[in-house]
């Protein structure tokens, strides 16, 4: 849920893409291939029903470390 700012969700797939904002909020499955990137600073809640993992993957959905994941563009 977002609690301030605004924020894009992606999944993979056609047509799942969603701005969200203040209140705003998805739900999006296990095992999906999903994008969360705030359009302007944003704060958020995030809850699971299991434990929380993350896997990096890149355009192509091959799994990717995090460093390279979360370096610099």
């Amino acid at each position: 849920m977002i609690v301030t700012g605004s924020a894009k969700i992606e999944m993979k797939g056609p047509g799942e893409t969603a701005i969200l904002g203040p209140g705003g909020f998805a739900m999006m499955p296990t095992k999906h291939v999903h994008q969360f990137t705030c359009n302007s600073a944003c704060s958020a809640f995030v809850s699971s029903d299991t434990t929380f993992d993350i896997h990096y993957v890149d355009a192509s959905g091959s799994e990717i470390p995090p460093d390279v994941a979360l370096e610099k563009k």
